[in-house]
């Protein structure tokens, strides 16, 4: 009937998506085949060259483009196309098919795949009629996964500029965690941590710095309990790198972090077994402690020091050097932690051995601050021998990097300015 083929059409339009068939369209079966075609590539690589020649000289990416760089209700494609559509484009940039992927990188074609990750988008597609309901759930998380994973690529090569990200680009993204799985997450993370670090464009390391500085946009980490999945290893190593690149940047992120009460959390993944936690969380804690004070009575009052402390004995490395940056950011200060730190006095002596050259220069800057903000621990940094390790260290003819010795001499001016260790060190010469 006429009413029936309005209300058809009303259904095709529906807000929030822009593909214009109710279940299945024309272009979606030969889109879908192909996806099969490359998977029988993965699967045994002896096809590989024949299907990627096939490829090339049908020049077949243009087509796979434009479909993505210009959706409408009027193109022959429903959902199960796009879906198919983004995938073959994201296997066939991990296959090295680098002309694709120098035209996905075009503004034009990201600018749509933005578009494509909005929460409205997903649950349109989720809900799309002629679908059932667990159907259109997998189909629309298939086209928000792939969008993602294509953005991470075009991320990691500093493809996301700044009329890119003026598109609710960040809103996008945290609306994410509100739809997709939590297997999923780690992508979005990914993405995030690429385009807030240093090597990335300036404006849209400090749009998304902003962003997520604002304690309304950062509060999904407490919302999804993103810190206390301990089996999802790579998703709280990508939390613990992100929050820790928030608090690198400046001091002005720590109240709105304070705000996730993540300290209980941290303390726990310091006391569970996995190298890979304790060394991004010693990383952490050195950076709340590093523009201010702010946190120094929070972590006193956390019960996370002695396992922090405990960390400077660790097997790894990383977590080693990463424990000694944490406690010197912690006693540069003020001295309210000194009394904290006094017993691990004799294994920051110890760790200016350490094979390590970043680990010495961080248990040598440690020491250094023992003494910069009081001297109740002067005593013991005497008893320890901590300024004739130091002095082994800066004058050490084994060629250590230039910023150990530095580091050796700026604590070895702060224990001048302590007169019981300055007397000790008058005695050696």
């Amino acid at each position: 009937s006429i009413e029936k083929s309005r209300e058809e059409n009303k259904n095709k339009k529906l807000e929030g998506t822009q593909f214009g068939y109710l279940n299945t369209a024309i272009l979606d079966y030969p889109l879908f085949y192909l996806e099969k075609i490359l998977l029988i590539m993965q699967q045994k690589e002896r096809y590989k060259t024949e299907i990627m020649n096939a490829i090339k000289d049908t020049q077949f990416e243009d087509a796979l483009v434009e479909i993505i760089s210009n959706f409408s209700n009027k193109n022959e494609i429903g959902p199960r196309g796009i879906s198919s559509s983004l995938n073959i484009i994201y296997q066939l940039i991990m296959s090295d098919y680098k002309m694709i992927l120098r035209k996905v990188l075009r503004e034009h074609c990201l600018k749509q795949l933005v578009i494509l990750i909005k929460r409205k988008q997903f649950i349109a597609i989720q809900e799309w009629p002629g679908y059932p309901i667990n159907e259109g759930t997998q189909i629309a998380n298939s086209i928000f996964i792939n969008t993602l994973k294509i953005i991470k690529i075009a991320a990691d090569l500093n493809g996301i500029t700044e009329n890119i990200i003026s598109i609710d680009f960040f809103l996008n993204l945290k609306n994410a965690f509100y739809v997709l799985p939590k297997e999923n997450y780690k992508i979005v993370m990914n993405i995030l941590n690429s385009l807030i670090s240093s090597r990335h464009d300036g404006i849209v390391q400090s749009t998304c710095f902003d962003y997520f500085s604002k304690q309304q946009n950062l509060k999904f980490i407490d919302t999804y309990n993103m810190l206390k999945d301990v089996h999802n290893k790579d998703l709280v190593i990508e939390v613990l790198l992100f929050l820790s690149s928030l608090c690198r940047k400046s001091r002005d992120v720590y109240p709105n972090v304070h705000q996730l009460n993540i300290l209980p959390d941290l303390k726990n993944l310091l006391e569970y077994n996995e190298s890979g936690f304790k060394s991004r969380v010693c990383n952490l804690l050195g950076n709340m402690c590093r523009h201010n004070e702010f946190f120094y009575e929070h972590i006193k009052s956390s019960g996370i020091l002695p396992p922090l402390l405990k960390c400077c004995y660790d097997n790894d490395k990383a977590t080693r050097k990463f424990a000694c940056f944490a406690i010197g950011n912690a006693a540069f200060l003020n001295d309210s932690l000194y009394e904290s730190f006094r017993p691990i006095i004799p294994r920051m002596v110890e760790l200016l051995k350490d094979p390590e050259d970043n680990t010495r220069a961080n248990s040598a800057g440690a020491l250094g601050n023992f003494v910069r903000c009081g001297d109740q621990l002067a005593e013991d940094l005497v008893k320890y021998k901590a300024h004739e390790a130091l002095l082994q260290l800066a004058e050490t003819q084994d060629t250590p990097q230039i910023q150990v010795i530095r580091v050796a001499l700026f604590a070895l001016g702060n224990f001048c300015n302590n007169p019981m260790i300055k007397a000790e060190l008058e005695k050696i010469n």
